[in-house]
């Protein structure tokens, strides 16, 4: 049941391979680049997260150790994948263009855990992130933040598992050239006589 909730995950209209592809076809950008980007936001998320705790907390030896803690574990990996990322697009681009992304296998069985315990990490934060957003204030925003940044970790790894199409133009670069086109000032040419 968990293989086909993956494959419909990939392959449904809505899925993520579907819409890795259209978002290709319309910037040029590939999967690999949607998942650096998601990389980089739950990043963001997770230092917003972390700076709003440590002006809730004030600065104290305790949230400074946790916030640099923090850092030297985060930044580091985060580099780590997006490298790992960029060599994956690179090695597939030059050399499986065409075929199946092996990801989508590898990466399988951790993939089919995440529609189970996802929702089961938001819910039981469910009632904490609630009570702080009703509240309001700086430290509901960071509550968003880290769940955001919770949904948006597992979203890497469906995209770095879709196909991405051969390299070609993308829409927008379509439109780019065409506009250029209209104001490009041609000269003149002399009438032959």
């Amino acid at each position: 049941m968990l293989d086909r909730l993956d494959d419909w995950l990939f392959d449904a209209r809505c899925g993520f391979e579907n819409i890795s592809h259209r978002f290709e076809r319309l910037t040029g950008k590939t999967c690999f680049w949607i998942a650096k980007q998601l990389a980089l936001l739950g990043t963001g998320l997770f230092g917003f997260n972390m700076m709003v705790g440590v002006v809730h907390n004030g600065i104290t030896t305790n949230t400074a150790v946790v916030f640099f803690a923090s850092l030297l574990i985060v930044l580091p990996s985060v580099g780590i994948r997006i490298k790992v990322y960029d060599i994956m697009e690179k090695s597939f681009l030059l050399k499986e263009g065409g075929t199946m992304n092996k990801r989508r296998v590898l990466d399988k069985k951790f993939r089919k855990i995440i529609p189970f315990f996802l929702p089961l990490i938001l819910l039981s934060s469910l009632p904490h992130t609630v009570a702080l957003v009703g509240k309001g204030g700086l430290e509901a925003y960071g509550e968003l933040a880290i769940t955001a940044a919770i949904i948006l970790f597992p979203l890497e790894f469906y995209f770095i598992a879709c196909t991405p199409h051969p390299l070609g133009r993308s829409k927008v670069r379509e439109w780019q050239e065409k506009i250029q086109a209209w104001f490009i000032v041609r000269p003149a040419t002399a009438p032959s006589s």
